[in-house]
Formats: C-alpha cells, structure tokens, sequence
C-alpha cells in the first residue's frame, strides 16, 4: 500500500498557482490567439514551443479531475477529457491501489466465509446417492407403547452415499419427501414424526459386503447405532442406514389407526399397491418401487454448511407383501 501511495504522488507534481499556469501574456495579441474571436480575454501558456489558448469562459476548458499532494482538486483547465498532462497516470495509480488491496481483501473474505458465492458445485459434484431397494426393509407400522392404536411407521432407508471431493464431507441432517396422496378422500401426507431433519440412530458400513452379510443373516445381531454427523472420507463408499419415522398427517391431524392390518392398508393406498385377485395386497416390482423420491441431505466440506438435494430410485415396500423380480418373488420381512 506503501508503494502505491508513493506512486501517487510520484505523477502528482507540486500545484502551479494560477498566476503561473494560466497567465495573461502581454506579448500575445488577440490576432495571434487561434480563439481571439470567442475568448473575451486571453490568456496563454507556451509549452513545447507552441502556443496554447486558455480561456476561462470557453465552455470546451475542463477543470482536471487529478488530485495534488494535499488532496485538493487540480486547479488547470484545458481542452482535455478528465486529466491534464501532469495528472493523466493517476487513474492507472488508483486502479491499481483498488485492485491490489481493496480486492485482494474481498476475494480472501470471500474464499474464507462464502466458498460457493461464485463457484458452487452441483450436487451431483459433491456426493453420490442411491437407495439399495434390493436390500430395503418395509415400512413397518408400530403400536403406541401402553395403547392398542398404530400412527408411527418405522422405515430403515438404505443409501450407497459415495463422496466424489478430496475433503471429508459430514452429512448433518437428513430427510425424505414422500409428498401427498389422496386416500379415500382425505389428503394425506406422509412425513417425519421426529423433528425436522433428525432419525433415530445410523447405522453405517464400510461396504456393500458387509451390509449384505448384515441383512441376510436370519437372527439379526443388535448393532450399535450411531449419532450425526456421519463423515465420509474423501472418494470413499459407505453404506448408510438412516432410520427414519413417519406418520400419515391430515392437515393439522395424525391419522390413527385401530390395528396393524389397517396401518398397512394406508400404506397400500398411499403408494398405490394394488390387491390381487384374491383380495391380497401383493406389491408387485413396478408399484413396490417409487421413482424420483427425493431426500434431501445436509453437509458439511468445512468450508461452509449446504442442503443437497437428490431423487433416487426409491424401495417403498411395507413389511409382508411381495414384489417380483427376475429370479421370481420373495418376500419383503
């Protein structure tokens, strides 16, 4: 800063007075003035051996825009644009002085506490995210402890959730949208019965192994669920268990249900999985998937906190109907 203040001043020589930039010349007549029929007096400055016409009232005589040493308006006027001659470098000194420490400090602020203001990166740049439905457990309706009524489903989404930067990313929060259906008249909407953003517990596994053996075992052991935040390290694979609970909302109004049967039959209804001719709700792999449901997840790279936002391929199967696929059916526990 130094040095571009000393350069300022370095084009700024000492001020003129008046007397001695613009002086009226006795030796000069009116017909050797190039402007001796507009001027109403004349005054003149030799420089470079050429004779230049100064008049105070000419309207095309500007009054510099340079500054001297003591930060006073130049008091020359010419036949210039904004700048005398003396003064012509100041707005390069002034460009520079702006750019090498004004914006220097802008652009260190910025890159320190607003990393995505100009350059943020696509969600699909940061993590990758898809739902293991061949794996997924079902929505599982549960009692409410002490009373015989059902309004809570238990739903254990599973995500293959790859981090695609070369920083750890910690996921803080995470939340499904299922969105709103009609049933029977009423609409209904399914959504957390926790407070926003939060599960239950995570689970997490280091690969698709691992998370296979876990799910194919037929006496599950009891795993130790973690808290948020989950950190994936940087171009690493886990495989996260977000368990979720929901409940069917009417306005302002839990939907209640009597018995586990007529908890499943909202869950059927909602997602649109049709009986079968025997009068048996049977999922089949079309009506047990659910296109484009979006979750939405929020993180953390340590430069700043962002919502990502995603719609995957979602399994939204409840727990005792069927779904078909290639090798034939199985059964959804």
């Amino acid at each position: 800063m130094f040095g571009v203040l000393t350069g300022w001043f370095t084009f700024t020589p000492p001020r003129t007075s008046d007397a001695r930039l613009v002086r009226r010349s006795p030796a000069i007549s009116k017909n050797e003035c190039p402007h001796s029929a507009d001027c109403p007096q004349e005054f003149a400055r030799r420089k470079n051996d050429k004779l230049l016409c100064y008049a105070r009232k000419d309207r095309d005589l500007r009054q510099c825009f340079g500054r001297t040493r003591t930060f006073r308006r130049c008091g020359r006027r010419g036949n210039w644009k904004f700048f005398c001659d003396d003064h012509r470098l100041q707005p390069i000194v002034l460009v520079s002085f702006l750019v090498f420490t004004v914006g220097a400090g802008v652009a260190s602020i910025q890159s320190a506490w607003f990393p995505y203001l100009w350059n943020r990166p696509a969600d699909n740049a940061i993590l990758h995210v898809a739902n293991e439905f061949w794996l997924q457990p079902g929505f599982k309706p549960e009692q409410e402890l002490g009373k015989k009524i059902y309004k809570q489903y238990a739903w254990d989404g599973i995500y293959e959730i790859s981090n695609l930067t070369d920083a750890p990313v910690s996921i803080l929060k995470a939340r499904i949208d299922w969105g709103s259906a009609m049933v029977n008249g009423l609409k209904l909407t399914l959504q957390s019965a926790l407070v926003e953003g939060e599960v239950l517990g995570v689970d997490v596994f280091d690969n698709e192994q691992a998370l296979r053996s876990y799910r194919e075992e037929e006496k599950q052991p009891k795993r130790d669920l973690q808290r948020f935040p989950v950190v994936i390290p940087a171009h690493v694979t886990h495989y996260v268990t977000f368990n979720f609970v929901f409940w069917f909302v009417n306005g302002d109004r839990v939907v209640i249900s009597d018995t586990e049967e007529e908890a499943k039959q909202h869950l059927f209804d909602f997602f649109g999985i049709p009986p079968d001719k025997e009068g048996k709700f049977k999922g089949y792999y079309q009506c047990a998937i659910k296109d484009h449901v979006p979750i939405e997840l929020d993180i953390s790279d340590g430069k700043a906190v962002r919502t990502l936002r995603y719609s995957v391929l979602t399994g939204v199967l409840v727990v005792g109907c069927y779904a078909t696929i290639e090798k034939g059916l199985f059964r959804i526990h």
